[in-house]
This record gives C-alpha cells, sequence and structure tokens, in this order.
C-alpha cells in the first residue's frame, strides 16, 4: 500500500473467538469480542402483498438478553385493521394457546378531535398490539417499536412485550395521526428458544421494512 508502518503480530496464539487491536503504535493483541449493543438478526424490505404474515424464524437463542423489533408496513387495503402479535416456536409453528394478556393505550386526533380509547385482550390466537387502524386508498403508513423479553430458557416462560405504534392517514381530506401503546405477556410451559415472533394486520399488508436486533445487556 504504499505505507511507513510496521504492524507486529501479537506472540501468543489466538484463541477461540478473540479479535485483533492495535495500541496505536502498530502492536497487535488478541482481545475478547465487545459486548453489548444490537445485531441485526433479520430483516424484510418488501411488498409482502395480500394474505401473507410479517415473521422472523428461528431467532431466539442464548446470545441475546432480550429482542427489538424496529421497522414499518403500509396497509394493503382500506377499512379499520386489527394487528395481532404472535410468538413461534422453533418448529415455525405459531403459539395460539390462549395465555396471551395484555393491556394498551390508543391516542387519535382526527378531524380536529382527540380521543382516547384502553382496552385489554386475551385470546386463543394471539394478543392485540392495535385496534382499528385505518387503511385507505393514500398514505397509511404504521410505525412500529416493539421490545420482546422471552424467558426460553425455563420450564414456565413468562414472555414479556411492549410496544410503540403510530400511524398516519390522509385520504379526502380526512386526517389523522394515532398512537398506540401497551404491555403483554404470554405465560406457557412452551419452550421458545430456537422460536419468533410474528404480526398480522387482517391478512392486508402492502410493503414491509422492518428488523428485528438482538440485544445484549451483560458480559
Amino acid at each position: 500500500a504504499g505505507q511507513s508502518y510496521t504492524l507486529t503480530l501479537p506472540t501468543t496464539a489466538p484463541a477461540s473467538n478473540k479479535i485483533m487491536q492495535t495500541d496505536g503504535s502498530g502492536n497487535l493483541s488478541f482481545i475478547d469480542k465487545p459486548s453489548g449493543g444490537l445485531t441485526l438478526l433479520s430483516m424484510i424490505d418488501q411488498d409482502l402483498g395480500t394474505g401473507n404474515k410479517i415473521q422472523f424464524q428461528q431467532v431466539f437463542s442464548s446470545d441475546y438478553d432480550y429482542y427489538k423489533v424496529i421497522g414499518s408496513f403500509n396497509l394493503g387495503s382500506t377499512g379499520a385493521h386489527d394487528c395481532e402479535f404472535r410468538f413461534l416456536n422453533s418448529s415455525n409453528s405459531e403459539q395460539t394457546s390462549s395465555q396471551y394478556y395484555g393491556v394498551a393505550q390508543g391516542w387519535r386526533y382526527n378531524s380536529g378531535a382527540n380521543d382516547r380509547s384502553d382496552w385489554g385482550q386475551w385470546g386463543s390466537t394471539g394478543i392485540d398490539i392495535g385496534r382499528d387502524i385505518e387503511g385507505g386508498s393514500y398514505y397509511r403508513k404504521v410505525v412500529l417499536d416493539m421490545d420482546i423479553h422471552p424467558d426460553a430458557y425455563s420450564s414456565t416462560t413468562h414472555n414479556a412485550i411492549t410496544w410503540n405504534m403510530g400511524y398516519t392517514k390522509y385520504q379526502g381530506g380526512s386526517e389523522s395521526v394515532s398512537r398506540i401503546m401497551g404491555y403483554g405477556q404470554y405465560t406457557n410451559t412452551t419452550d421458545l428458544s430456537g422460536g419468533g415472533i410474528q404480526l398480522e394486520v387482517n391478512n392486508s399488508y402492502d410493503f414491509v421494512n422492518m428488523g428485528i436486533y438482538g440485544v445484549k445487556t451483560t458480559t
């Protein structure tokens, strides 16, 4: 490269999972990988079309302390939609046991008026993380930020879910801006290690741009 500096390799043999660093004078050494931060595990950036679901399969492992879902999607049809969350097991099967519990609040500004709704929801198929989300033939972007804490490595699982969801719609002079916040939990003895998550909005997605990240907070 036409450079004048010298790099001196360490005299010790490299151990498993070590990386190399320099002291600024060209002396190299093997050190442990830095811990903490976000690691992108899976990404969806495409038009899913009607009848499909957002799925992040086989992402849970003991490598991470919790998981974060960040991204957005468009609603693919007009009318009110509900957004539902489910866990997937290691075989990518939906966990539909009736042990999803949750509570949420929603705020909406629509054509000069403000209103708020509260609900708690549990059922045999999943948990509602958004209700009455209005689709339309114009802008109907939905933005989601979700934290998932899967306790998937014990005999009894208590998987916590928190979320923030916002969306806007403009259609023929009728504007709305909404925000939904919630907390949920799935309690079951099913081991979710090697599993993942699913999001479904009445089988009516248009375009999805969303990723799931593993978060490491301990060394």
